[in-house]
């Protein structure tokens, strides 16, 4: 589920029916005294938070995604399928998740409120950009996993063929 907030001149309330692992750390923050000069600064601390969160997934599923397609290259099909659909559905959920809050803060850049500081607003466009490449990467990663599934389903289909060509020689024989 996405993130849901208010933001205002004196505060930053988020609700969210499962916990985020972001609000969760900014909560053990602030807890431990951390202090933050404005509900801007608070909001695009979290924002950071969860570049870092999103950024440390993308990169270990481009990991497996890569041994993935090492494995396909190098002709090992078998046990393939299963890691692949994880991914994807990971890409897919990832995707769902942060493409609209993208949106949402591309929003509030171009309609910044005037209490944010020039400060504000340029690392609240920064956290954002961050947050477009992020979302890209997830794209991307979803895109190759698919692509990926398709060569291996050729594969599968190709090695279908070859074995019910040689059965229907035998039978002919």
């Amino acid at each position: 589920a996405a993130l849901r907030f208010h933001l205002d001149r004196g505060c930053l309330i988020s609700t969210r029916r499962q916990p985020c692992s972001a609000t969760d750390q900014l909560r053990a923050e602030i807890n431990n005294g951390r202090r933050f000069d404005s509900p801007a600064k608070l909001m695009i601390h979290l924002l950071d938070s969860q570049v870092t969160k999103l950024n440390e997934t993308t990169t270990q599923v481009r990991g497996l995604l890569d041994a993935i397609e090492d494995q396909v290259l190098a002709g090992r099909t078998r046990g393939q399928q299963a890691p692949l659909g994880g991914i994807r559905r990971l890409a897919v959920r990832l995707r769902h998740h942060f493409v609209p809050e993208h949106r949402l803060l591309q929003q509030l850049c171009r309609r910044a409120p005037a209490w944010f500081s020039d400060i504000d607003h340029a690392s609240l466009q920064e956290a954002t950009e961050e947050f477009r490449e992020l979302v890209e990467d997830v794209i991307e990663t979803q895109e190759r996993a698919k692509l990926l599934q398709d060569e291996l389903a050729a594969r599968t289909a190709e090695q279908t063929n070859n074995n019910l060509y040689i059965l229907s020689f035998f039978t002919a024989l």
